[in-house]
């Protein structure tokens, strides 16, 4: 026999775990050190969750807590073992704002607005340089920050090229991606078309 009690709760707790990676570019925007809050309450939450499928499966082996404890815990693994769901959450944010961001984009094509403003609520920053570049702010502090990046070139994506001890910052090769935008460029993920998800510290 199932235990509702422990299937609801194990549901709530699965939702609001990808909602938490789903959202994550978000939270940390508005949380910032909140987070460390939120992630301690999904922690303690999370256990209370676990331990009442663990509990439910040691008193009936039903179908339903077996799948359902596995399901958790393959959850888990997944959110905390990958990239997949701050990925996912990452591709449909750009989405939700796309519209907003190829507007800015043919205006900026035309010449009919500044390098640099905000036009709808969408903030925006063109490069330096020859190419049109744009980036679309999504949130950090000072120069460090994250957001959309339109590159027709795909000169971004050569930051990921950089060495994790950064022994090859120097390169003379990976020069022209570095200062991209005022900051460090030191990550890129292409997210469809000319468009990117860029990290700058």
């Amino acid at each position: 026999m199932s235990s509702p009690k422990a299937l609801l709760l194990a549901g709530a707790w699965s939702l609001l775990l990808i909602l938490r990676f789903g959202f994550a570019h978000e939270l940390y925007q508005y949380l910032w050190v909140g987070m460390f809050a939120v992630d301690a309450a999904l922690l303690v939450s999370g256990m209370i969750a676990i331990w009442s499928l663990v509990e439910a499966v040691r008193r009936s082996r039903s179908r339903q807590n077996v799948v359902a404890l596995a399901a958790v815990l393959s959850l888990i693994g997944v959110a905390y073992g990958s990239d997949v769901l701050k990925d996912a959450g990452t591709y449909f944010r750009f989405l939700r704002l796309r519209s907003g961001y190829t507007e800015i984009v043919s205006h900026l094509q035309a010449g009919t607005i500044a390098a640099d403003g905000m036009r709808d609520g969408i903030s925006y920053q063109s490069a330096a340089g020859l190419e049109l570049r744009i980036a679309f702010r999504w949130g950090g502090t000072l120069d460090n920050w994250s957001g959309v990046v339109y590159d027709p070139t795909g000169l971004v994506m050569q930051s990921n090229e950089f060495l994790p001890d950064w022994s090859n910052w120097l390169e003379p090769e990976l020069a022209q991606v570095k200062g991209l935008f005022g900051g460090d460029l030191r990550a890129a993920q292409h997210l469809q078309g000319h468009w990117y998800f860029c990290l700058f510290t």
